[in-house]
């Protein structure tokens, strides 16, 4: 796989979590969701340990409490989400 291949495969990965995480968001004030670019914040990337994108990651108190790499169903981030 070339290089280009590689960050067209990733970007559909990430548009098809996107639109659930915003959805998710939306219906769901109670929780704080945000995004960051592993390519211009890679030290919030290691961080979190960030192998794999996309990673989601619930933190509470500051600690990260659950997290899982790759495209999840809406229903897999909720759960995530309410533990």
């Amino acid at each position: 796989m070339t290089s280009s291949q590689k960050k067209s495969s990733l970007s559909c990965i990430i548009n098809k979590v996107s639109p659930i995480v915003e959805e998710i968001a939306e219906e769901n004030p109670q929780y704080l969701i945000g995004k960051i670019n592993v390519d211009k914040e890679p030290e919030l990337a290691q961080q979190f340990r960030v192998l794999s994108i996309p990673t989601l990651a619930v933190l509470k108190d500051g600690n990260v409490i659950n997290q899982s790499s790759g495209a999840r169903p809406k229903a897999e981030i909720l759960a995530m989400l309410k533990g």
